[in-house]
């Protein structure tokens, strides 16, 4: 077990790093707790600290024969975690190579849909006026630049990533992000880079939008991303363990450097399949839920459409939005089946999890 320690950099290349040597070195297992994992049985009322109520796969109409295959075939890939939850409860877990359901794994640009759901409580709360608001706004230097396309993007051009950035963070960047990241001012970094097209014409996945996004809400909460996090989200929901990558000023990771529990990721997912409502209480405005998980762009075929930080598409024949981070990070959300997925992985294609996800679909009843 290796903690993440030393300066700002190592820090990140641990963290960024992680979910490509975890299955080897174990630096994604931090801070394991003693609390027993659940071992799937006829315990639908047993809960433990993390307020997850559990169910037997038989109870929860699942097609066990189905779903024990599928966890066989798991063995032979760098899958270390899954959680499936149904009608609310967990109904099967599943880890591997000493990690349980205590381990805190990295999750990437699972980071996103966070950011997302965060855009969304400060917009009910007003500290973002509308998502139509133009990003020049929150950043005056970058107004006064003399690209005029900097005027025309908006809150909404950074949530579908369709930012007119030049940002190829999917083809000769090495992960897309360490130049960010390695910079001494990462919303800098991302106001400087050039204008290419209109902003909403086309998209191109952008963790420097994330980031933009992160930066106004510190800008107007006045604290970090993380500490607004933690009271409007995290507390809510009861998830006390996670750990977020911090750069320069303080400033949280929008879109990425976050490490979190299989179950509390689950929390997530649940969360937003209750119209962003958890224990009677709205979390996260309905209406924002229902916007961020519908299509608004056209995404990337192997994936899907683009929501607002979610990604969108069929699976199984049924529609369904999910969560994903680089290395096979997921949390699926599939309304019709009243179902969540969580996976945690180390895959050199991330989208090898997702027909595994879609059998697992056709396997609730």
């Amino acid at each position: 077990m290796r903690r993440m320690v030393t300066g700002l950099l190592s820090l990140f290349v641990i963290t960024l790093l992680a979910s490509c040597t975890m299955g080897d070195s174990g630096a994604a297992r931090l801070r394991p707790t003693n609390t027993n994992a659940f071992h799937n049985g006829d315990t639908q009322h047993q809960t433990d600290r993390s307020s997850w109520k559990f169910m037997s796969l038989d109870k929860a109409g699942f097609n066990r024969e189905a779903l024990d295959t599928i966890k066989l075939r798991l063995e032979s890939m760098p899958v270390y975690a899954m959680v499936v939850v149904k009608d609310g409860f967990i109904v099967d877990e599943y880890y591997k190579e000493g990690y349980d359901a205590n381990t805190r794994f990295p999750i990437n640009s699972v980071t996103k849909s966070i950011t997302s759901a965060l855009v969304g409580i400060a917009l009910e709360e007003k500290l973002i006026e509308g998502a139509d608001d133009l990003v020049a706004d929150y950043f005056p230097r970058w107004k006064q630049d003399s690209e005029p396309r900097n005027d025309k993007m908006t809150i909404r051009h950074l949530l579908t990533m369709s930012t007119g950035l030049d940002w190829p963070e999917w083809s000769e960047w090495d992960y897309g992000v360490e130049p960010m990241i390695y910079s001494s001012d990462w919303v800098s970094f991302v106001l400087n880079r050039p204008m290419t097209e209109n902003p909403g014409m086309k998209f191109s996945y952008n963790t420097g939008a994330s980031q933009l996004l992160s930066a106004i809400i510190h800008k107007q909460y006045g604290e970090s991303l993380q500490t607004y996090a933690t009271r409007k989200l995290f507390k809510p929901l009861g998830i006390r363990d996670v750990f977020w990558l911090t750069g320069p000023n303080q400033m949280s990771a929008g879109g990425l450097g976050m490490e979190m529990v299989p179950r509390d990721m689950a929390k997530f997912g649940q969360l937003y399949l209750n119209g962003g409502e958890w224990e009677g209480h709205q979390i996260v405005p309905k209406t924002w839920v229902t916007h961020s998980t519908s299509k608004h762009s056209k995404g990337a075929l192997w994936f899907g459409s683009y929501g607002y930080h979610w990604w969108v598409r069929s699976m199984a024949g049924v529609q369904a939005y999910f969560a994903m981070g680089q290395a096979g990070q997921y949390i699926f959300v599939v309304p019709e089946k009243k179902l969540v997925l969580v996976f945690t992985s180390n895959l050199a294609d991330s989208s090898a999890l997702i027909p595994y996800a879609e059998e697992i679909v056709e396997s609730a009843y």
